[in-house]
């Protein structure tokens, strides 16, 4: 008889963002407030669901990371220091009149 661990891993919020990480130190003012309110802002146009210390692929480890609803109305991780993710990345959320 043969036993095998397996390892699933599954990524998860760890949290509030760490404002002193590297990369999301340098972020303006908005990034921070579209944490506490998500769904006042848009991610590249597209509706955001957190910001928060995400620990998941390619990592494993917590860093600052945005949930958005991707082109396949799924939702996506991106990390703040992954490519197209710049400063003015996030943008209020236009209110209809």
């Amino acid at each position: 008889m043969r036993t095998e661990t397996q390892t699933v891993r599954i990524g998860e919020n760890m949290g509030p963002i760490d404002w002193t990480y590297s990369s999301s130190k340098d972020m303006p003012q908005m990034w921070r407030d579209a944490e506490s309110n998500p769904s006042d802002y848009l991610f590249n146009g597209r509706a955001i669901i957190e910001i928060c210390m995400y620990d998941g692929w390619p990592y494993w480890e917590p860093r600052p990371a945005i949930c958005f609803i991707g082109p396949l109305n799924s939702p996506e991780w991106t990390f703040f220091n992954s490519y197209g993710v710049h400063p003015e990345s996030i943008q209020p959320r236009k209110v209809q009149p």
